[in-house]
């Protein structure tokens, strides 16, 4: 478990300073150093960030591919290498050869529907880089699906570009970050350029110092190397604490830049352009509610052909790209992975009408659609919680005991019927749920909004097998608990009194998941024979308690199930199936959340 911020409507970085909480690390890494442990170095301003990168991973962010974040670092005039992205092969041949054709001046970043074409000889190209757009790092040392090596190659004419990128389209690009597999369906051409150094440089949100971190270091360029680095030689990564209330410094930038190897003495003008640049992206981390901004590699290149900046539609000139006067070398963020925080969905409309669902876990790809928090994460009970904190309290609970939830779910406190509904039915979809936890705690959320959302989920789309452990207390839970008795779930559900009974129940359903069969006559689960043995023998209750327990005739009420009866669970031997044992699980005494 991390500790990370929970807000519901504000960027989580801009509320640092406010409450903490725990969540469930997330499984993905996005960022090249989020979970590498580095040390800090002599400057006094240098920070220990392994605690922090590692928290921004546990936040849902939103990530944009490599052409969008190219888009959005020029427009706010941090130099980049023209891309052009392209959706299937015939695209990316027409792009390479109207835009990297020698001699010719590049097109504008727009499709002009001109013929540039008009070659008398023979076409002589530059070379281009053809990226796969998956949202992974460490692209070009996965493999494709069909056994294609590499998502970034190097491509030289026209035929090159259709073939590697008609062997990248609709594959999926296994990497490190990525063992599962992301579909390509983008792939992007830019520019190639002479590189002469490659340096890393990030800002991530840092909950330690309460602020955010400027993270740079003198190698970058693939994902391995800055890994390594961190790693192998941790004082080579760099590290400058920004104060929100302040913000980012001129002199922290100038730091940083001769941390890196970027020496004022020697070319003034790629040290002030380096300085340049990290203010531009601070200022667009703040602008824009960043929760990350990775540069790798940022680089100094040679001018040739690169002015990296003027290739909007805006660009009327005329003039050759090679008209750099000021400097032999220009500083240019090569390759770039921006994230914003969901939370600033609202204020960001633009970016967010960017996001890629086919790129997502398809069960927070749903939920976003419909406005529902929810975390996807690798276990088997599915929890549906109000209230972030009581979620994470539930999820807690679930671990030790001895499961593990399948996600993070807050339905909050102004969660529609409709919410509900597309909830339980994301819930239920999912392959890795065996049984739905369900904890309601009716505040501002009404008990009988949630038992609505189930029945209409139950009508949509059929909730026959997954069995559900529902507790509810609070507001309408009356009204909650006659619509569930009236319904034709009652048979399987089970109505747990308090939070302990129901994540037990929860945990031993999980756990018994391939004998689960759900009685129509007594709303109970059918364990397997290991736990005949009688649960109340385990909670101190002798032979006798449990035989006056037996309830043989099925007369367990639904009436009376909520808060005044404990469960009831049967337990079929499966050697003998006429012979079943029906035990009851003791109330919880303690407190009740």
């Amino acid at each position: 478990m991390i500790t990370t911020m929970i807000s519901s409507r504000q960027p989580s970085w801009r509320l640092l300073r406010g409450a903490t909480a725990t969540v469930a690390k997330r499984n993905r890494a996005p960022s090249m150093i989020s979970s590498i442990n580095t040390n800090t170095n002599t400057n006094t301003n240098n920070h220990h960030p392994a605690a922090t990168a590692a928290a921004v991973g546990a936040v849902r962010n939103l990530n944009l591919h490599e052409f969008s974040s190219m888009e959005l670092l020029r427009k706010h005039g941090i130099r980049t290498p023209r891309g052009y992205p392209a959706s299937n092969t015939e695209e990316a041949e027409d792009l390479f050869r109207r835009h990297f054709q020698k001699n010719k001046p590049s097109a504008p970043h727009t499709n002009s529907g001109n013929n540039d074409d008009d070659d008398d000889g023979q076409e002589v190209f530059r070379d281009a880089v053809l990226k796969a757009q998956v949202l992974s790092g460490a692209r070009n040392s996965g493999t494709f699906g069909n056994g294609f090596v590499g998502g970034v190659h190097v491509v030289s004419d026209p035929g090159r570009a259709r073939e590697v990128a008609e062997r990248m389209l609709g594959q999926k690009l296994v990497t490190q970050q990525a063992p599962n597999g992301v579909v390509c369906n983008k792939v992007l051409l830019v520019e190639r350029f002479k590189l002469r150094r490659e340096f890393y440089l990030s800002i991530i949100v840092d909950r330690s110092s309460q602020g955010l971190l400027l993270i740079g270091s003198p190698f970058g360029g693939s994902s391995d190397s800055i890994v390594e680095i961190a790693r192998s030689h941790p004082g080579l990564i760099f590290t400058e604490e920004i104060d929100i209330a302040d913000g980012l410094e001129i002199d922290q930038c100038q730091r940083m830049a001769e941390n890196i190897g970027l020496d004022p003495g020697d070319n003034k003008a790629t040290f002030d352009q380096a300085v340049d640049t990290m203010m531009k992206l601070y200022r667009l981390f703040e602008k824009c509610d960043c929760t990350q901004i990775e540069v790798n590699p940022l680089a100094e290149v040679v001018a040739e052909n690169a002015d990296g900046k003027d290739n909007d539609k805006n660009s009327n000139n005329n003039n050759n790209d090679n008209n750099n006067d000021e400097t032999t070398t220009l500083i240019l963020a090569v390759d770039d992975k921006i994230q914003f925080d969901d939370n600033a969905a609202f204020q960001q409309e633009a970016i967010f009408a960017q996001r890629d669902y086919d790129q997502e876990d398809p069960r927070e790809a749903e939920a976003i659609r419909h406005g529902i928090d929810y975390i996807g994460l690798d276990g088997s009970i599915g929890c549906m919680v109000n209230g972030a904190g009581l979620a994470m309290a539930t999820m807690d609970l679930i671990h030790a005991k001895g499961g593990s939830p399948s996600n993070f779910l807050d339905v909050g406190g102004g969660a529609s019927e409709k919410q509900v509904q597309k909830a339980f039915e994301i819930l239920e979809k999912d392959p890795r749920v065996k049984v739905i936890l369900v904890n309601i705690f009716g505040g501002l959320m009404r008990c009988d909004v949630i038992a609505d959302g189930l029945l209409k989920a139950a009508e949509t789309i059929g909730i026959q097998t997954t069995p559900l452990v529902i507790r509810l207390q609070g507001t309408n839970y009356q009204e909650a608990k006659k619509l569930i008795a009236e319904s034709g779930l009652r048979d399987i559900i089970s109505v747990a009194s308090n939070l302990d009974d129901a994540v037990t129940q929860a945990v031993q359903i999980a756990a018994k998941t391939k004998a689960v069969e759900i009685e129509t006559t007594s709303c109970a689960a059918t364990l397997e024979h290991e736990h005949e043995h009688s649960i109340g023998q385990e909670n101190g209750d002798d032979d006798d308690d449990i035989k006056n327990n037996i309830n043989t005739e099925n007369d367990f009420l639904f009436d009376d199930l909520y808060l005044d009866d404990p469960l009831e669970i049967s337990s079929e031997i499966p050697d003998d199936e006429s012979t079943v044992e029906r035990v009851r699980i003791p109330k919880f005494e303690g407190f009740s959340i």
